[in-house]
């Protein structure tokens, strides 16, 4: 498409600033409506085949790099409320929205932790989420079942945050408690700029995947319970407090021409 091709080459121009391409799902339904598909049940795969289509352009681009691909204005049938979310949405790309109730400070995290098992070698893929370090307790190859000091091969680091979204007023029914999900940003959703759309108070609408994650108990102990939060792909304001709305400076003309506007 000229339209993301020509996108592709003004972010080329201006990288790192700008680390991310957004795609608008009603395009790709347009070009293919199969792959809108598979992205709704199989987002890991569809954003890496997008990312490795990217890298196979020749952008003027000097060194190692990497694009994010963010796609808005996801169908109606990806969203979830909150109180809603279950195991068959698991991995699946899904839209939330609600009130940010709590934020972190952004900081280096590592996000996925490849093991090797001590028996068979296998390399073992671990998301990373929240403050402990999670690391298998069994090796995931049914033929092997090792277990033991898993060494760790491959950290990856990327700036982060996460945010604690609570559902929206009209979702609660009668006396019940709000339900709340907590969101994974990273890479440059983190950005200055990007984190005034998620500070406490602001509402808003988050697409992305699902992800399970073993709970651990205080001990430590795994637990037969998982974890559930949304590794975000897009974030879309839609309320936001008054102090954080950023006025231009034609908005600010017409406020001060307002202001001495005769009282009628």
């Amino acid at each position: 498409d000229r339209k993301y091709y020509a996108e592709l080459l003004r972010i080329a121009k201006e990288y790192p600033e700008r680390k991310s391409i957004y795609v608008d799902y009603a395009d790709l339904e347009k070009f293919d409506t199969e792959l809108a598909d598979f992205l709704l049940a199989n987002p890991d795969e569809t954003l890496k085949v997008a990312q490795d289509a990217i890298f196979e352009i020749d952008l003027p681009i000097e060194g190692d790099y990497k694009l994010n691909v963010r796609f808005f204005n996801a169908p109606k049938e990806t969203q979830v409320n909150v109180r809603d979310i279950r195991a068959e949405h698991i991995e699946h790309f899904i839209t939330v929205e609600g009130i940010v109730k709590g934020t972190t400070e952004v900081r280096p995290e590592a996000t996925r932790i490849s093991f090797e098992c001590p028996e068979c070698k296998k390399e073992i893929i671990m998301p990373q989420f929240g403050k402990k370090l999670r690391s298998p307790f069994v090796c995931d190859d049914p033929l092997c079942n090792g277990r033991g000091y898993f060494k760790v091969l491959k950290v990856d680091l990327v700036d982060s945050q996460i945010i604690r979204v609570q559902e929206p007023p009209e979702d609660i029914v009668g006396s019940e408690q709000p339900s709340t999900l907590p969101i994974h940003l990273a890479d440059d959703i983190v950005s200055p700029k990007e984190r005034k759309k998620v500070l406490p108070g602001n509402r808003v609408k988050i697409n992305g995947v699902l992800r399970k994650i073993p709970a651990i108990s205080r001990s430590g102990a795994q637990l037969t319970q998982y974890d559930l939060y949304v590794d975000a792909n897009f974030v879309e304001p839609i309320e936001r407090e008054f102090e954080e709305i950023e006025l231009t400076e034609e908005d600010e003309k017409i406020i001060r021409k307002l202001s001495k506007a005769p009282k009628t």
